[in-house]
Formats: C-alpha cells, structure tokens, sequence
C-alpha cells in the first residue's frame, strides 16, 4: 500500500471523529452555540443567522454576531436574547450585522444551548426573526 492511500483511512477516521463532538460543548476552551433566525408572518422573506462564541482561558472573550437579511417593514431592528435586550442594527436595503466582542469593549451576553433569539421591530415591538441556539 502506498502511502497516500494509508493517509485517506486517517483523514477520514480524523473527520468522522471531529463530526461526532457536540458544537456546544466547550472544547479546548472554547464555547460556540448558533441559531438559524427563521421569518415570521410578519417578514416571510427575511433570514438571518446568529453565531456566538466565548473563550474560556484567562481572559475570556466573548463574541456575538447577528446577520439579517430582506427585512422590510423596517430600518433598523432590535436584538433580544432570552428577552433582553442586547443591541440595535441599522439596516441597508434590507440587510444588516453586528459584531459585539468583549475585546472591543462591547456588552456581550452570556448564550446557553436552547436561548431565544429574536430580531424585533424596536418601534412596535413585532418579532421579525427567531431562533434557538443550539
């Protein structure tokens, strides 16, 4: 057997094994939890994602990102985790994001597996997107 064919065997056990560890467990220090934003009646177009990371060495950091898209009822939304509030985006055409980092100096929430996510009008309270961390 020539050695690329017994690389394929490792490579692949090596992808099976990394595909098998749960995302939300922290591995080597690190916390990762996303949420798929799915429309409501009220934005059937829109989608977004939402994609939380922490580090847990000494400091820890933390960051949140929300991507928004084909919103149309509003220009800027509000950004709710587990009913709090956590940040505004203004939107262009549609479409927005944020990236809120604790390195930067930002209030970042804590994101726990099953948290609720949602992406609201901040004038009339309407849920625009929403989703689950997983």
């Amino acid at each position: 057997m020539t050695p690329a064919r017994m690389k394929f065997p490792v490579w692949l056990a090596t992808f099976v094994l990394f595909m098998a560890v749960p995302t939300s467990a922290p591995a080597d220090g690190l916390d990762y939890h996303s949420a798929v934003l799915q429309p409501t009646p009220s934005e059937p177009s829109a989608s977004g994602l939402a994609e939380y990371f922490a580090t847990l060495h000494d400091p820890p950091t933390i960051s949140l990102s929300v991507e928004i898209h084909d919103i149309s009822t509003t220009d800027t939304v509000a950004v709710l985790v587990g009913d709090n509030f956590v940040t505004t985006v203004t939107l262009i055409d549609g479409s927005g994001r944020t990236d809120l980092a604790t390195a930067q100096g930002d209030e970042v929430p804590i994101v726990r597996s099953g948290d609720v996510i949602q992406v609201i009008n901040p004038d009339d309270g309407t849920v625009l997107l929403e989703g689950v961390f997983e």
